[in-house]
């Protein structure tokens, strides 16, 4: 679990460090999965203790309103709500259409006659 922890603390602190808003649902989950962690009383060391760590994330990012939504719970990025009526709308699918592939590379040179 020790090692998971690391991972999950190190994805934590990229997505919050670096701002990406869009990555919040999955930061709020890692921190559930810290929390859970946490509940077993496995021992992490080395790692700082989980009460230092959350304490530590809690005063550096204390300004992210969107994602201690997110942790809250008053936030969910699987869904879009309609507000005129409060029913969850299905994601749309969108349709590809596969391109060609090149044969040659765009920057090749062609011979001269």
């Amino acid at each position: 679990m020790r090692g998971e922890a690391a991972i999950y603390r190190a994805l934590l602190n990229a997505i919050l460090t670096r701002a990406y808003a869009r990555a919040y649902g999955h930061a709020a989950r890692y921190w559930v999965r810290l929390r859970e962690i946490a509940a077993t009383g496995v021992d992490l060391l080395p790692l700082e203790s989980h009460v230092t760590f959350e304490a530590a994330i809690r005063s550096r990012h204390a300004r992210k309103t969107a994602f201690w939504a997110h942790v809250n719970g008053k936030r969910s990025h699987h869904a879009h709500e309609d507000e005129r009526d409060g029913k969850v709308k299905p994601l749309k699918m969108i349709e590809c259409t596969p391109q060609p592939v090149r044969t040659t590379p765009r920057n090749s040179v062609r011979q001269g006659n």
